[in-house]
């Protein structure tokens, strides 16, 4: 019961990160795609550059994730890390 949280936030941060590989691939080594939590996905950029790259791509991330299916998300916060 616990397990399928657990299962569906594991497949979120798969996506997220090939989304990542393929729409932001100059900022991929500095992207780091954390938990899901509550609804809210975190991931953390390494400099400044690359969360304003990731800020302008914010809804087209979340429309993709919502095409794959996956309905635990509904926002994405974005830290320096």
């Amino acid at each position: 019961r616990g397990l399928k949280k657990h299962a569906d936030a594991a497949l979120v941060l798969l996506h997220v990160h090939g989304w990542i590989k393929h729409n932001l691939s100059a900022y991929e080594p500095q992207l780091h795609p954390r938990y899901v939590k509550d609804g809210v996905l975190l991931i953390t950029a390494e400099n400044s550059i690359a969360a304003q790259e990731l800020q302008m791509q914010k809804e087209v991330l979340l429309s993709a994730l919502q095409e794959h299916g996956t309905k635990c998300v509904r926002e994405l916060r974005i830290e320096r890390s």
